[in-house]
């Protein structure tokens, strides 16, 4: 069974590039409650040094040019050097998903599971909290448009775990 990404600590450089530029020299740091880990971002116009648990990583930022004369920048996987913009902190290394060889939780679901995550999924857009319950009414401020093609979304759903519950039959 591979490991899973939610198992281990991640660096996102989404949350990175929120409230500046990355050549501004702020630290922006990362706690983690989970572990206790903590990891400080210096961020430069061309490279990131990320400093955790006394190791620091200086990862290489790479740049695409966007439509409207902007730029996306990358983190460049220090193993593989491909485009990421999510790395993966594993035994004091950092690498992308495919170095490390890790799965989403989603990606190697059984199709019970995969319909239970997702009526729950729907529920919850329409303030519901129990999945196994009646599908709640339509919240304020929600076209009706919306709110029916979330309910039949979640009515397949429904019929695709009672399918799946069929199938395994009597225990």
């Amino acid at each position: 069974m591979k490991p899973r990404c939610e198992a281990y600590e991640c660096v996102d450089l989404a949350w990175l590039s929120r409230g500046g530029k990355f050549d501004d020299q702020t630290p922006r740091t990362w706690k983690y409650s989970g572990g206790g880990l903590e990891i400080t971002a210096y961020p430069g116009p061309w490279a990131v040094e990320l400093h955790a648990e006394g190791h620091i990583h200086r990862i290489v930022l790479s740049y695409t040019e966007t439509r409207f004369g902007g730029r996306r920048p990358w983190f460049s996987c220090p193993h593989c050097q491909k485009r990421r913009r999510v790395l993966h902190y594993v035994q004091k290394s950092l690498a992308c998903r495919a170095c490390f060889d890790l799965r989403y939780t989603s990606e190697v679901e059984d199709a019970l599971s995969r319909a239970a995550r997702q009526r729950r999924r729907l529920m919850q857009k329409v303030g519901g909290s129990d999945p196994g319950g009646d599908f709640p009414l339509k919240p304020k401020g929600m076209h009706w448009k919306t709110y029916r093609a979330i309910e039949a979304k979640a009515q397949a759903s429904l019929k695709a775990f009672a399918l799946g519950v069929a199938r395994m039959g009597p225990r």
